[in-house]
């Protein structure tokens, strides 16, 4: 992982808006409906029948104004149709009579929206970027609200008026009563809050993944955790700064200091790491789901440690919660390394321990034990070639996508079940003597199911620039990075077992970032 991903998102929504035009599918996936701004608006709505109405919609800058506006457009329930955007600035750019200017765009579009208005709807103007009438004559102010309240007076028409100063709406209104106390709704000033703060880290989730196709959140190195801890932070800020701007702005520099942060850290690392771990347990597939994203479309992504549930056990534990904040987990997930979660099926152990143990120093006693419980042609090295051959760990280092569904019939299921009782007698070996026989064992099946040299794949041999860091098997064969497989033989099922194994591991990987230099020696076969 050398380069960091570049994250993709706007500055404002007013921006992203712009951006996506009238792409409103698009826009429907992150904008989250003000159902209580929409209620008010569709009151209002009702109240017109013969003649329009003015409303100013208040709220400050950056809370979502232009973009609550827009979604009102697939919002078909309401009976708003038809919006139509004026830009105010295209008649306040020097032009004489800017007021006359924009009076004379509002008939022409109110004369073509009343010959197209849908059944039961109201037509919609929005008047943008029209903060005050300061600097305009009060003669040019008063000929304007006369005949805006002469163009409604005859067509049902909403007009939407943003503003972002309290005190500018009040004085639009009074301006307006010095000529006609009709031209405005009964409640003129609508005030607009915006989401709720509870809904930010949702609509950055879902904008992120809306402007960054095929991407989720947490592949630029964000997660839940602290998309919360930034909503909370934002709540105590003055009122002024508890907007869905200032919490966008919030998330990208999140991201950035992350990036730099992890800059820093690769650039200190020679080569990346990834780290699988590899769960080998009768049913070990039921578990490894409950952590791993398979990712069928996506072969590089398939079995990358899940950030959310593995977050779960840290927060529950004083000692975890010490050891693991959430940017130290989300690098050692995603960043500093890259951390996947698969499973073997036992019968590829078995296998390939009862095909290579006499070459690799197996226990005698557990290879007769092996050999007495397994069909007999399971000591061929085929055969575990066969069966490593269809296991996630095999199909991974292929570039192939992961297989969806659990083996639960057929010759495959059966050769699993065979596998049952001499992997327990593995299993208690690894426990109370050592793993290493068997991890060579494994090595060496990898060796020819892959058709790779002994010098791709190596058991219990350390690592390159980590010195405290020797991985059961490691693999060098993609020249771009290296594989550190750490298996994990246990019979215990529980999740928590596997979180407490992939956490404890991390933390030692992690460890090694923090007290050394990084600095890279070679193989011994290297030498």
């Amino acid at each position: 992982m050398k380069e960091i991903r570049q994250l993709i998102l706007p500055d404002t929504y007013e921006d992203l808006v712009k951006e996506l035009g009238n792409d409103y599918a698009q826009m429907s996936q992150f904008v989250v409906p003000v159902e209580e701004a929409e209620k008010s608006l569709a009151l209002i709505a009702q109240t017109i029948k013969n003649s329009g109405k003015i409303v100013l919609l208040f709220g400050l800058p950056g809370v979502g104004k232009s973009t609550f506006v827009l979604s009102l457009t697939w919002r078909k329930h309401l009976p708003i149709s038809d919006i139509i955007e004026i830009d105010a600035n295209n008649f306040f750019g020097g032009q004489a009579k800017p007021l006359h200017l924009l009076y004379q765009k509002l008939q022409k579009i109110i004369q073509q929206q009343i010959k197209s208005q849908k059944p039961d709807t109201i037509p919609t103007i929005v008047i943008n970027y029209l903060e005050n009438l300061a600097g305009q004559e009060q003669e040019d102010i008063r000929a304007f609200f006369r005949n805006v309240n002469g163009l409604l007076r005859k067509n049902p028409v909403l007009i939407i008026w943003p503003v972002t100063e309290k005190e500018d709406a009040e004085k639009l209104l009074e301006l307006a009563s010095a000529v006609s106390g009709t031209v405005f709704s009964q409640e003129p000033i609508l005030e607009f809050m915006g989401p709720q703060i509870k809904e930010f880290p949702r609509i950055a989730k879902d904008t992120i993944s809306t402007l960054n196709p095929g991407f989720s959140f947490d592949d630029f190195l964000l997660n839940d955790d602290e998309l919360r801890v930034i909503a909370d932070r934002l709540k105590r800020e003055n009122i002024s700064r508890r907007t869905i701007r200032h919490y966008l702005q919030a998330v990208k520099v999140e991201w950035q200091q992350k990036s730099g942060e992890l800059e820093q850290i690769i650039g200190r690392i020679p080569k990346p790491t990834e780290v699988w771990i590899i769960v080998c347990y009768p049913d070990a597939e039921s578990i490894v789901s409950q952590f791993a994203r398979k990712s069928p479309y996506a072969p590089d992504d398939a079995w990358d440690a899940d950030y959310r549930r593995l977050s779960e056990y840290v927060s529950g534990n004083a000692q975890r919660s010490a050891d693991w904040n959430p940017r130290r987990l989300q690098f050692a997930l995603r960043g500093a390394f890259r951390t996947k979660i698969m499973f073997l099926p036992t019968n590829a152990v078995v296998s390939c321990v009862a095909a290579h143990g006499v070459h690799y120093r197996v226990d005698l006693e557990l290879l007769t034990k092996i050999w007495a419980n397994t069909i007999e042609n399971w000591k061929k090295p085929v055969i575990a070639k066969r069966f490593l051959g269809s296991s996630p760990l095999v199909r991974q280092l292929k570039g192939e996508p992961a297989k969806l569904g659990k083996r639960r019939s057929g010759a495959s299921a059966q050769s699993i079940k065979n596998a049952e009782t001499p992997f327990m007698e593995i299993n208690h070996f690894t426990q109370n003597t050592s793993d290493q026989p068997i991890n060579h064992c494994l090595a060496q099946g990898l060796r020819e199911s892959l058709e790779w040299s002994e010098s791709d794949i190596v058991a219990e041999c350390a690592h390159p620039f980590l010195e405290g860091i020797r991985p059961d098997i490691l693999i060098k064969h993609d020249p771009s990075k290296i594989i550190c497989v750490e298996m994990f033989y246990t019979v215990n099922k529980t999740p928590s077992t596997l979180a407490n194994y992939v956490l404890s591991k991390m933390d030692r990987y992690m460890k090694q970032l923090d007290l050394y230099s990084l600095q890279p020696r070679l193989f011994v076969e290297d030498l």
